[in-house]
């Protein structure tokens, strides 16, 4: 008897990481904003045992996490979802629960989550991040820190 296979939608990837607010779904969990920590292009939420994310949202609409805590716990809602779910990845049979779970979220009634303010989308442009940096001017009279005894012989 052949498995029972799940067909992934590619499309659907995709709406899972731009129409589920990766904020409301991580406060589905429990967790809640740090707003002293949180500015305009992220949130930073922490979940009840003071685990602490940070999410964001690209250009191209995805929603992306990463935790502040532990390296290896990052990505998209589909990794949010797997972790919430004790699972160890999304493959296989793994996605077919994720990808459920996340049908039903969007799906789901509204419920008493809370509502976040617009995010600044980020993104990835690195090349002119760098050619920004590199563009900025030296400057080692700086009155602030020369007041404090840090010379211009220092800051060279």
């Amino acid at each position: 008897m052949r498995k029972k296979t799940y067909n992934k939608d590619p499309g659907e990837f995709d709406r899972f990481k731009t129409e589920i607010d990766l904020r409301q779904y991580a406060a589905s969990f429990g967790y809640v904003e740090d707003t002293r920590a949180s500015w305009g292009a992220s949130t930073v939420m922490r979940s009840p045992d003071d685990d602490k994310i940070t999410i964001t949202q690209f250009e191209n609409g995805h929603w992306v996490f990463f935790s502040n805590h532990e390296s290896g716990f990052q990505g998209s809602v589909l990794n949010f979802c797997a972790r919430m779910k004790n699972l160890p990845n999304c493959k296989g049979e793994n996605f077919r629960i994720i990808a459920d779970s996340l049908r039903a979220f969007m799906g789901a009634p509204p419920r008493d989550l809370p509502t976040f303010k617009p995010q600044k989308k980020i993104t990835r442009d690195r090349v002119a991040a760098l050619a920004e940096f590199e563009g900025t001017r030296i400057t080692d009279n700086v009155p602030c820190l020369t007041a404090r005894g840090i010379t211009p012989d220092i800051l060279r």
